[in-house]
Order: C-alpha cells, then structure tokens, then sequence
C-alpha cells in the first residue's frame, strides 16, 4: 500500500523543533510515499504560532528538490477569523491548507475562562467548525472532535455535525484521521468510527491520514491503522499535491 502522513509539525511550529532532514530520515524508515509539514499559523495567536509564509515556501521548495515526497501544508487555526488570508496565499506553492480550531472565545482553549458545561463547549466548538467549512478556502478539516483530547465527557451535537459534513462533501473538503489520540491513550481516533461512518453515510469519500507528529518518534505512527480504517468504511484515504486531492492506491 501506499501511505501518506498529511499532518506533520517541524521547528516552523513553535511547539515543535523536527528538522526536515530528520522528518525525511524518519518518514523513509516508516515506508511513507508522501508526508506533509503541516505547521501551525494560528489566526488569534501571537507570532510565536505563526512564520513568514513565503521564506518557509521557498524554504521547504528547496527540500522539495532533495526529498520528492515532501509536500507544504499548513495547518491553519481559526481561518474564518481571517478569511481572506487563504485567499491571498492561493499563489504561494502550497499543497495543503489543513484547517482546525483550537480556540472557542473564551470557553476553549489558552484563552478559555470559567467552567462551561461540556455539551455547551462542543456545541460551540462545533459551530465554529461549521462556520470555517462554510466561509475559508481550506483543502481539509483537521481532528474534526479536538475537545475530546481534554474534556472529561464526549457529546456529539448530530444536527450541526450533519451540516458541517453535508457542507464539506459539497465544497469537496477533505475530513482527516488524525491518529494522535490512540498515542495519547484514547482508544478512538479522531474523528472516531461514528463519525467517520456518518461522513460515508452522507456521501463522503476524501479521508486524510495525519499523525499530528511534534516528535520524531510520532512521524508517521498510526497511519496505517488510519489507511486500514478509512477503507474498511469504504473512505478514500489521499494526499493533496497543489490543492487537489490525490487519492492513495494499493500497489500491485
């Protein structure tokens, strides 16, 4: 098979410090075809989640020349804070625009203040997923049910997370299988089984797979567990290379 690891952080994340020469080594020992540095630019941060988008372009095209595998991503937070951002990077070389949201006003996340019952958080949450597939340019949603990393309960809002997902199978939004929950001790990726079986129920079929590596040793882990998943729900797992989406075949 081949495999693909979409969502990859290196010393252009401000909470990782990966070379590329080290991400290649280890993407190479972990049979990966293709593997995209995903790195945070986060829209309600200061600078230290973000980069200058067109020295690290440039940056990884050079790279690009010595390792052929290597695709430019970003993994961008809060894009429909800003929606024009992505507009205006449309002609930069980049492959991925990956989006997530890690922040929700002031109920989730490093500006979170007071305790919010749990189903009022997701509900938020995902209204803010619902707004970034409906108004940004972004090639994929990452770890479509992030608060499940830290709240204490897990509740899926069905009526609004039928609409995100209706929203991006018609705007052909990739949904990635982000493996690092399973590292992390939950048992569930993310999004889990349910989610991704509502998805394909609905017609989906674009799967991403994406370790979310900050570390050397995470580069690359779970994806084939997350290629296998993807296809036993009858999910197309690919890679994007300039914004199209390339699905993953098996070799012969």
């Amino acid at each position: 098979m081949i495999l693909a690891d979409c969502h990859i952080h290196s010393f252009f994340s401000s909470d990782a410090n990966l070379s590329i020469d080290d991400i290649t080594h280890k993407a190479r020992e972990r049979h990966l075809e293709f593997f995209t540095i995903s790195d945070h630019y986060e829209i309600w941060s200061h600078e230290g989640y973000t980069f200058h988008p067109e020295e690290r372009c440039f940056f990884l095209l050079e790279k690009q020349k010595l390792f052929p595998g290597l695709l430019i991503g970003v993994e961008i937070g809060e894009p429909q804070e800003n929606p024009s951002l992505l507009q205006k990077w449309q002609n930069l070389p980049f492959d991925l625009f990956l989006g997530s949201i890690h922040v929700v006003k002031n109920m989730f996340g490093p500006h979170s203040e007071g305790n919010f019952p749990d189903e009022e958080v997701y509900r938020a949450y995902f209204s803010e997923v619902k707004r970034m597939v409906e108004t940004t340019e972004i090639d994929a949603v990452a770890h479509l049910d992030f608060p499940r990393r830290y709240l204490g309960s897990y509740f899926i809002p069905w009526e609004i997370l039928d609409e995100i997902l209706t929203i991006m199978i018609e705007r052909q939004i990739a949904l990635e299988i982000n493996t690092s929950a399973w590292r992390k001790g939950i048992s569930a990726s993310m999004p889990d089984e349910a989610i991704l079986r509502r998805y394909a129920e609905l017609g989906g079929k674009r799967i991403l797979t994406g370790s979310d590596a900050h570390l050397l040793d995470e580069v690359g882990d779970g994806i084939e567990r997350a290629f296998h998943l993807a296809r036993e729900l009858g999910l197309t797992p690919g890679f994007y290379r300039k914004h199209e989406f390339i699905p993953l075949v098996e070799k012969e």
